[in-house]
């Protein structure tokens, strides 16, 4: 994803999974390595708020063939990990900086130093993903099957993908009197401040044809102002979906015809005055050769578990890129 990497999670990512062993021609010293430290976090540890720690048992790496063994440890860069040593138990903890840093363990056989074991680290930090929209982000009443479920299995540990899809909700309020979901009037979206993403995936627009009439005067004009909204709160990126297809006689009565000849040019248009990566999920689903499957059986508008897994991964490709 993002190559300048800034967030606030940290996580450690294990950059040698080998030890090299530094000699150093103890004569009479009977410990010797028994293996390589290779699977120290099986690739990846993580913790809250700036800290992060692991333990390791060191006799697990040295045959001490009856003698006594002790060890110590240093790490040549203290702003990116400390380490302490307790018997045979050795703690690396980040200090939430990133960069890297060598790890060195001395073993010590009968008092004498006989070998050192080394490994590095590359300290680096979870990116914030916060997926805005309505009922299609969300997932309807299958929030555990929404795209953004499948967007972070795709991204992994690295990302922190949060969903803040809101069923119903709106980018205008469609000129109705008792219509109270307007996107930027909810709670969802005041955390999804709170959150302080780095990313922001949009995915608005189709409610918005329920009464386009309504809608259609002031869309382009909410529209700008919420993108703004982030982007002044200090979010590196956003990233604007197009809105979907919908099936003929679907379930909630969202003529396809205005999405596709008002609210998804629109959504376009916004993009490349912005400067935006777009997904075109519309396009997408429409260059296959059926996308009926992609949508749940006699709803035609929200998507089935095959349709958020198939956004998901547009999305994911595209961010990939950023």
């Amino acid at each position: 994803m993002n190559k300048t990497v800034k967030l606030s999670v940290i996580i450690i990512v294990v950059a040698l999974l080998y030890m090299t062993v530094v000699l150093t021609a103890c004569q009479g010293s009977t410990a010797t390595q028994t293996g390589t430290i290779s699977d120290i976090t099986k690739g990846y540890f993580a913790g809250v708020e700036g800290a992060s720690s692991v333990t390791i048992n060191l006799d697990d790496y040295v045959n001490a063939n009856g003698t006594s063994v002790t060890y110590s440890a240093q790490s040549d860069n203290v702003d990116i990990a400390t380490v302490s040593v307790d018997g045979a138990t050795l703690t690396v903890s980040l200090q939430g900086a990133e960069g890297n840093t060598f790890i060195t363990v001395f073993v010590y056989s009968n008092g004498k130093k006989s070998f050192s074991l080394s490994f590095g680290l590359t300290a680096k930090v979870y990116e914030r993903v916060a997926c805005i929209g309505d009922s299609l982000t969300y997932g309807h009443s299958w929030h555990n099957q929404s795209y953004p479920v499948y967007l972070q299995e795709i991204l992994g540990d690295a990302v922190e993908v949060k969903n803040f899809g809101v069923n119903g909700s709106a980018v205008t309020n469609r000129n109705e009197t008792n219509y109270r979901l307007k996107y930027d009037t909810l709670k969802e979206y005041a955390d999804s401040l709170t959150f302080q993403p780095d990313i922001v995936v949009v995915m608005l627009g189709s409610n918005d044809g329920y009464n386009w009439t309504g809608s259609a005067p002031t869309f382009e004009q909410e529209y700008t102002k919420l993108l703004n909204s982030y982007l002044e709160s200090g979010v590196e990126q956003i990233v604007m979906l197009t809105s979907p297809p919908t099936l003929k006689n679907n379930a909630f009565n969202i003529p396809d015809e205005v999405l596709s000849g008002q609210i998804c040019p629109r959504q376009r248009a916004i993009a490349i005055q912005f400067g935006l990566p777009l997904v075109d999920v519309r396009a997408a689903f429409e260059a296959l050769d059926s996308f009926d499957s992609l949508y749940r059986t006699g709803d035609g508008v929200h998507f089935s578990v095959e349709g958020a897994q198939f956004v998901a991964q547009l999305v994911a490709d595209k961010l990939i890129k950023l």
